[in-house]
């Protein structure tokens, strides 16, 4: 059962990270709309807004992993490991 848990947890973490990096450059201006040095950077950074929606986002996914892997859709082990038990 622990091991179960410590599983899902790194998985979330994992999902977390990389959801944060499809959520940061959100709000970035267009070209030519500010001046600055980075034309990348977000005008407003909002990170706790982002950190909140990544939050909601990782956890959803976790979720239907969940609930998929609860209804033996799917296996955890066998997505992680590439195998069948």
């Amino acid at each position: 059962m622990w091991s179960s848990l410590i599983t899902y947890f790194f998985v979330f973490m994992i999902i977390w990270w990389l959801v944060l990096f499809t959520q940061l450059p959100r709000g970035g201006a267009a070209p030519g709309e500010q001046e600055v040095n980075e034309h990348g950077a977000p005008l407003e950074n909002n990170l706790k807004a982002k950190m909140l929606r990544t939050t909601l986002i990782a956890g959803g996914i976790i979720a239907l992993l969940f609930i998929l892997s609860q209804l033996g859709v799917i296996s955890l082990f066998e997505i992680l490991t590439g195998r069948a038990l």
